[in-house]
């Protein structure tokens, strides 16, 4: 009977973290002035980045390459910086908060290395005092999906934010398959900072 419930896709799971957040930057970006709306899109928001924190180790224990995984990560943070500096701040340089990717990048390099432990308290504190979208906690979050998948990781969520529990309920329903897409790979990570840029530029122009 279980089983017959997890029909999600690490594809769908995507999908299902792009809308979300898309729907908190909206809100973001546009609805700071209308309070119920607000808030509505950013508890909305919250499912998004523990479905990217899970995917992220997904893809880390099926991945045949891990340099160039990493190196993907990479550039896209790099690729990334400016789209989130305007979306955040609607300056180009903004050197006192980093982009989601680099969170993630610190929490693949904090699971590869997790076995000498002290790499991966490194990776927690570069989140922390670099200061990147959800810091040191979401590092730590990639680490317990990682070590535990379920109790941990939810425990993580209450504490940081209540809304952010309910990216267990698609989480409970991935099957452990890819899932087949006609879109090539590079539209998923193209959408970050395409969408950022996107939202900014429609702001800074209104």
């Amino acid at each position: 009977m279980i089983s017959k419930l997890k029909q999600l896709t690490n594809l769908h799971l995507k999908y299902i973290a792009m809308l979300t957040m898309l729907i908190d930057h909206i809100g973001y970006v546009f609805l700071g002035g209308i309070t119920p709306y607000y808030q509505l899109s950013r508890a909305i928001g919250r499912i998004a980045f523990p479905l990217y924190c899970f995917m992220l180790v997904e893809g880390y224990l099926h991945t045949h390459d891990f340099k160039n995984y990493a190196l993907r990560l990479g550039i896209l943070a790099i690729i990334s910086e400016i789209p989130f500096n305007l979306m955040v701040s609607g300056q180009i340089f903004h050197p006192e908060y980093q982009n989601v990717i680099v969170t993630l990048l610190l929490g693949l390099f904090a699971i590869k290395y997790i076995r000498y432990i002290f790499p991966s308290i490194l990776c927690v504190i570069a989140a922390y005092f670099s200061h990147t979208d959800y810091g040191a906690y979401g590092v730590l979050l990639i680490i317990a999906f990682y070590l535990d998948k379920r109790f941990i990781p939810s425990i993580l969520m209450i504490c940081k934010n209540p809304w952010m529990l309910l990216s267990m309920i698609p989480i409970s329903l991935y099957n452990g398959e890819k899932g087949s897409s006609k879109l090539p790979s590079i539209v998923y990570y193209a959408f970050y900072p395409v969408h950022m840029f996107i939202l900014s530029m429609i702001y800074l122009l209104w």
